[in-house]
């Protein structure tokens, strides 16, 4: 299982007491694989980029999966700025280029802008 987080309270060496340090870059991703957690950056994760977490591991994550987790980050910004047109109004007052994207969501979003 893979989730993307603003911030986190879990620790890769076990329970925390007390609270961690907000991310400042972003965010975390988290990856549960079997009793192990790995951590890494949501953006090494989707341009497949192999960054080790703070155990040695990296987060591999298959096509489908990256696709599964660009198609929600869209639908939650979507739902957050309050629908389509006030998304992508905000994406794109900054000079956004669909080009910065990694491959599987440059592909989503532009099909995402061009329907109705």
């Amino acid at each position: 299982m893979i989730g993307a987080f603003p911030s986190t309270r879990c620790s890769p060496d076990g329970p925390v007491r007390g609270p961690l340090p907000l991310e400042p870059d972003g965010g975390i991703a988290v990856e549960l694989r079997g009793t192990e957690c790995h951590l890494s950056t949501p953006d090494s994760v989707m341009w497949g980029e192999v960054n080790p977490s703070r155990r040695g591991a990296s987060i591999e994550a298959a096509d489908s999966v990256l696709h599964g987790l660009a198609s929600d980050a869209l639908q939650r910004y979507t739902t957050a700025f309050g629908g389509k047109e006030s998304f992508l109004r905000e994406v794109y007052k900054d000079h956004f280029s669909p080009a910065d994207l990694p491959p599987v969501l440059r592909g989503l979003f532009e099909e995402f802008a061009k329907r109705p």
